[in-house]
């Protein structure tokens, strides 16, 4: 006896089969890890900060430099400035013209003549001051012409700062350091992830070609019943019985079908690829046991482990940055020079060149760098104390991994053996049906306990891979556990 209605899910699940895989292509491991490394935007985010860090790294180290800039300017004054000492130069003509013509007077009445009269003497004093006018040259310069243009080259060199240069450069490569190790820790998780997604897929591979086995056990079983039946050797309610199970059985491979597809979708998201790509998995979900200790973890933690060493960089930048809030309280030195390029438009007072020595250090300013460096001091303990604690809870995390690692393991041994007594009890039960002496439940129930322990073993293998995929993300070395998924 056959259901129009089963027969229909039958078909629609022989397509929902096939359907997604038309055209499909398959996909390993490490080419699912590589499209993740190119198309993941996390992944280009923290690249990107790297590069961003470099550049301010280059930044730091031109603190080290001479600050060179050079200024030009066109100017348009008012009036000229001028520097004018006529008033000078007039009191000093006047008193020699007068000097000039009382001495004539003089030389005059010793040669025995009279004395000058007014006249005589205002003459004489107009030609001595007309002839010492053209001889005296003018009191007035023109300091700075009513337009002119400068052009300035002047230079900076830091060449004692405290050490606040050298602080600041070393923050600066910590950083950078830090923007590398960010960029590996998001990569090894985007690593971590993806073996997830990917060992999901496989599982639900798996999964669903054991419920497709066991429904065409099933099936075979339904087909059987109906012959005996037929023949009289079963009863109908043996009959009925294995319809139900092909029906549930349908109803599991229908579920497990989708949850494939979920996953292929969880797997394309994370690799960045289209969600029609027709990429495959057709790897199985194998068992390749890792016999590495617990210490062998726990010391590559310590050693690798990018959180631990990003924490380890922020603690010295705390340092460094605690001497570069110290270096407020010393003095600062530089040299310093300038050239003018329009000497011509210099005036007397202002020099071509200059060069020179500064020097300067705060005597004062209302406790703001005692606070700055008091701030600085207490965030180097509390960098200090969340390295302790994030060590200590990667630590418990590591503890945790190894364990289940260990309960994975153990739970795929002990299900080896159950599988092999699921198989024996299924083919007992098949021939004992076959010639009377049993029931289709019976025939079922082994199916379904095979299938059980079928997909728990899978289960096993899968939380296994998961809990050493997380010991290694754990280590800094996640790319180990391509070695072992095959």
């Amino acid at each position: 006896m056959k259901n129009p209605g089963t027969k229909n899910l039958a078909l629609l699940i022989i397509l929902l089969l096939a359907s997604p895989f038309i055209k499909s292509q398959e996909l390993t491991l490490n080419e699912a890890l590589k499209l993740a490394s190119e198309n993941n935007y996390k992944i280009k985010q923290y690249r990107q900060k790297l590069e961003t860090a470099s550049y301010k790294d280059l930044d730091a180290l031109g603190n080290f430099l001479p600050k060179i800039n050079f200024t030009s300017s066109y100017t348009h004054l008012n009036d000229p400035v001028v520097f004018d000492l006529d008033p000078v130069r007039q009191v000093i003509l006047n008193l020699q013209a007068k000097n000039q013509t009382e001495l004539t007077n003089i030389y005059g009445i010793l040669a025995g003549g009279a004395p000058l009269t007014d006249q005589q003497k205002a003459a004489a004093f107009g030609q001595a001051y007309s002839g010492l006018s053209k001889q005296v040259p003018l009191f007035r310069e023109v300091l700075k012409e009513q337009d002119y243009k400068t052009a300035t080259l002047t230079f900076v060199q830091p060449l004692f700062t405290g050490g606040k240069i050298l602080s600041y450069k070393k923050i600066a490569s910590a950083q950078e350091e830090a923007a590398a190790m960010e960029l590996k820790r998001v990569k090894d998780e985007v690593m971590r992830d993806v073996v997830n997604t990917y060992t999901g897929v496989m599982l639900a591979e798996d999964v669903v070609k054991t419920r497709r086995d066991v429904f065409n056990g099933i099936k075979k079983h339904h087909t059987r019943a109906i012959k005996l039946y037929e023949e009289g050797l079963t009863t109908r309610f043996n009959v009925i019985r294995a319809e139900v199970a092909v029906s549930d059985a349908e109803r599991a491979l229908y579920d497990d079908v989708k949850k494939l597809e979920t996953a292929y979708l969880a797997l394309y998201e994370i690799i960045g690829a289209a969600g029609d790509c027709g990429l495959k998995i057709t790897q199985n979900l194998t068992f390749h046991k890792d016999s590495k200790p617990a210490e062998f973890f726990e010391e590559a933690l310590l050693a690798g482990n990018p959180l631990l060493r990003i924490l380890e960089l922020k603690k010295y930048s705390a340092e460094k940055n605690y001497e570069l809030e110290r270096a407020r309280f010393l003095p600062q030195v530089a040299a310093f020079g300038k050239y003018e390029m329009y000497p011509e438009y210099l005036s007397t007072l202002e020099p071509r060149w200059a060069v020179g020595i500064n020097l300067s250090i705060n005597i004062f300013n209302g406790l703001q760098d005692y606070a700055a460096l008091e701030t600085a001091s207490g965030l180097e303990k509390e960098v200090g104390y969340l390295e302790s604690e994030i060590k200590s809870k990667l630590k418990l995390l590591m503890q945790k991994s190894y364990k289940e690692l260990e309960t994975a393991s153990e739970r795929y041994r002990s299900g080896e053996s159950g599988i092999r007594l699921a198989e024996e009890n299924l083919r007992l039960n098949e021939k004992r049906f076959e010639t009377g002496l049993g029931t289709s439940l019976e025939v079922i129930d082994a199916q379904l306990l095979y299938e059980k322990f079928m997909i728990e073993q899978l289960v096993s293998v899968r939380e296994y891979y998961r809990a050493l995929n997380e010991l290694y993300t754990l280590s800094g070395r996640p790319e180990e556990i391509t070695k072992l998924i095959k």
